[in-house]
């Protein structure tokens, strides 16, 4: 009997996010370790954390959701453009996170995998790119319609993290789901906007950022195929 194709699909999901536990279970850093990692990054979560409550009080939504702050620091950098005074402080607070933690690089930490993924072309190699965008992307997190945007997004991570409720397994993939068809709106969203106003380079620049970051955060999540239409078909 032939298998249907979203069956299919769905198999082949279920393979993707098995072989990605497995591998964050392969050489892990110790507690203690994990720990340690954690007060190192306490100063991007402070920070991250202050950036989205200045966001949400400039900006109220419908209910201010103080217990989805954490969650939400931790996946900012998917709803961000990091411009301006953000991007330049984000970055010192990374190189400090890496001065931090460059005596654990023996064993399998998520979170410095994380931050890495997120942060490290962005305050390494690119960083002069991203210097040369900073301020305009600054300009479009300052526009209604991109507040908009990051808004939904938020709304969307706060409905999927509430479904699952401490659920696993298939309920864990499915909050991915959530969390992917979340971020599939937000560069719909804001992609005119940033096209418009500070041109197609810097498109391809949240274009990398976002595939380096989502590899770690959302592994099963695909949007190449929405990332390079974007990138191809400007408004």
């Amino acid at each position: 009997m032939k298998t249907s194709p979203s069956l299919q699909k769905f198999a082949h999901k279920s393979d993707e996010f098995s072989r990605f536990m497995e591998e964050q279970q392969m050489n892990r850093c110790e507690p203690e370790v994990e720990k340690d990692i954690r007060r190192c990054l306490e100063p991007m979560l402070a920070y991250a954390n202050a950036i989205q409550l200045e966001d949400e009080l400039a900006n109220p939504p419908d209910k201010l959701n103080m217990a989805a702050f954490h969650h939400h620091a931790n996946h900012r950098q998917h709803f961000s453009l990091q411009g301006g005074a953000v991007f330049r402080h984000l970055c010192t607070l990374y190189a400090n996170f890496k001065a931090c933690t460059e005596s654990f690089f023996k064993c399998f930490s998520l979170s410095i995998r994380a931050v890495e993924a997120s942060y490290g072309y962005m305050c390494g190699s690119g960083h002069a790119a991203f210097e040369r965008h900073a301020d305009c992307f600054a300009e479009v997190e300052n526009r209604e319609q991109y507040v908009q945007c990051k808004r939904t997004a938020s709304r969307a991570m706060d409905h999927a993290t509430a479904e699952l409720s401490g659920k696993s397994g298939i309920e864990g993939e499915q909050y991915l789901d959530g969390l992917c068809k979340a971020m599939d709106e937000y560069l719909h969203c804001c992609k005119p906007f940033v096209l418009e106003t500070c041109g197609l380079d810097a498109w391809q620049l949240v274009s990398k950022i976002t595939r380096e970051s989502l590899r770690v955060s959302l592994p099963t999540c695909n949007l190449e195929q929405a990332l390079q239409q974007l990138e191809m078909r400007p408004n």
